[in-house]
């Protein structure tokens, strides 16, 4: 009775107080630590039964198992060793909690391994698996083993669907996403409010705005976590002005947000710039006394930057008492895009005095600036910093150093951050590309394009910008064309003006005056001062130089 009231202390006494404890006082004691999230007190609770010679039963496994979730710290080989010598390897119980404790722990191997021992799985089982699979993003090895359960004959339920669900992240699972809100449909789930959000949730990362919309007006009922939750998938989905409509909404339907739902309202109105809609927020927050919430604060920064009150972002910075690396990180993001260089010096510098350590990000932040101060000391610094090893490996820490050296005039230091990186993405062979480019070095630009697709890394426009202004720059005029229409016929991207303008210089300087006017008319923004004056200095050329 204690143990289910929660009185941990009651439960203790009763126990202490018994005469010749049982192992169903003993599983009692233990489950009531288990459920304060005691794991290491159950343990030893678990070893004192078993020195004073009481057996524990599959119930008894289950509750120490369960404890051990808490824990990842603590090794349950000592527990599986007793289930084994007690012959309860084949209880579905005691199995079904230790697949739990593996598919919380992460522990794929071991998990997949139990799975095909067991001579039967229960729905618990299928679900836990399908659960780990999603949260480690194995998306095709849940949805695998979601159709293998209905070929058993094991009737999905509403845990079923949001752990399949939640596996999908991305436009190619949208079919099964449909299929899966048809199964919902034939088995009568569609009243339950986590099921159809995660369902929303799913829509709205595969881009389907219709289905998203569609499965949020199909609830009966919305509670502050369904409103939240909507929200991101609104701003998700780049729908940041009906984000700001919905939220007059729930007012009106009687649901007061929490600061999950200010923060998603907040990155709705830095999405499309509603500043006085943000502004009436932040005075809302501040009048609550709800600035110290991280999250938020930092959400407001980003609304402030991407609408250039920086004064804003400095009033409220000033003013949050406890700052961490997050925090930190947020403030010195605000002021990147507006290449406030020598304050982010500052801040950085401010912040080691504080005694906060910069994380990747932070890092990451400060290196984007250092070559417009220009500063190849401090970006040198940062990369002692953040060292030689591992972490200038990664991809988004070695891609920002490759900037900054490239941009610093070093392109040897940016070609060999280059060769340590481990994992190279498009974004890394971009910034290489880029680099050499902005040094002069059209060989290299060439050579390592040609690297790049071999590696099978498909290029983007950024790319193809870069080294079509290396052809502009050296003259390779055949080049710099055929890549302009290389990258629309083979590649299907679509260029922007700036390729635009690459390219109507090129035919500009071999004399293609017709073809260059042909592209300017088919711009699809207003031609640039560079498209023009690209377009008069082939005239020019053309009536100084008439034989050329």
């Amino acid at each position: 009775m204690y143990r289910k009231c929660g009185s941990l202390e009651d439960a203790e006494g009763a126990f202490y107080g018994s005469i010749g404890s049982d192992v169903i006082l003993w599983t009692a004691i233990i489950t009531a630590y288990a459920k304060r999230g005691l794991a290491k007190g159950a343990l030893e609770l678990f070893e004192a039964m078993l020195k004073d010679g009481i057996t524990p039963d599959a119930f008894a496994f289950v509750s120490i198992l369960n404890a051990c979730q808490s824990c990842p710290s603590i090794s349950i080989d000592f527990i599986y060793m007793q289930i084994t010598s007690l012959g309860l390897n084949s209880d579905i119980g005691v199995m079904t909690a230790l697949l739990n404790l593996h598919v919380k722990r992460g522990n794929k191997a071991e998990a997949e391994q139990l799975f095909h021992k067991l001579p039967e799985h229960s729905k618990t089982i299928w679900n836990s698996l399908i659960s780990l699979y999603s949260h480690l993003g194995h998306s095709e090895k849940a949805l695998a083993l979601y159709y293998v359960m209905l070929r058993e004959g094991i009737i999905p339920d509403s845990v079923t669907f949001v752990a399949t669900l939640q596996a999908f992240s991305s436009e190619r699972f949208l079919s099964h996403i449909k299929q899966l809100h048809v199964n919902i449909l034939a088995a009568q789930l569609a009243s339950n409010m986590i099921l159809l959000t995660t369902l929303m949730n799913a829509y709205g990362k595969c881009k389907n705005a219709d289905g998203a919309l569609k499965t949020w007006e199909c609830m009966a009922s919305r509670n502050v976590i369904v409103w939240s939750s909507f929200f991101a998938v609104l701003t998700h989905l780049g729908l940041g002005q009906s984000a700001v409509v919905y939220f007059d909404r729930m007012f009106e339907e009687g649901v007061l947000p929490n600061e999950v739902t200010f923060t998603s309202v907040l990155e709705a109105c830095t999405l499309q710039r509603i500043l006085a809609r943000g502004k009436q927020i932040h005075a809302c927050l501040e009048s609550h006394g709800s600035l110290e919430n991280m999250p938020l604060v930092t959400a407001l920064l980003n609304l402030y930057s991407c609408c250039s009150h920086l004064e804003d972002v400095n009033k409220i910075f000033d003013k949050v008492k406890y700052r961490d690396v997050v925090l930190w990180t947020a403030a010195i993001s605000a002021r990147v895009s507006h290449r406030c260089g020598q304050i982010i010096v500052q801040l950085f510098n401010q912040m080691a005095q504080e005694g906060v350590l910069p994380n990747l990000v932070t890092y990451i932040n400060v290196l984007d600036v250092c070559w417009t101060l220009p500063s190849l000391v401090l970006g040198k610094q940062l990369h002692t910093c953040i060292g030689n090893g591992d972490a200038s490996s990664q991809v988004d820490v070695g891609t920002a150093l490759i900037n900054m050296y490239g941009k610093c005039g070093c392109v040897a230091y940016a070609h060999d951050v280059f060769d340590t990186m481990l994992l190279k993405d498009r974004l890394s062979w971009t910034a290489i590309i880029s680099s050499f480019a902005h040094n002069g070095k059209e060989k290299e630009v060439l050579q390592t394009f040609r690297q790049m697709l071999w590696a099978g890394v498909l290029p983007d426009s950024i790319t193809f910008l870069s080294i079509m202004s290396s052809c502009c720059h050296s003259g390779l005029v055949d080049l710099g064309i055929g890549l302009f229409f290389g990258m629309i016929n083979d590649f299907g991207l679509q260029p922007l003006a700036n390729h635009y303008d690459c390219v109507i210089n090129l035919l500009g300087r071999a004399g293609q005056i017709q073809i260059a006017e042909q592209l300017l008319r088919a711009m699809p923004e207003n031609p640039s001062e560079v498209s023009w004056t690209s377009i008069l200095g082939a005239y020019r050329n053309v009536i100084i130089y008439p034989s050329r």
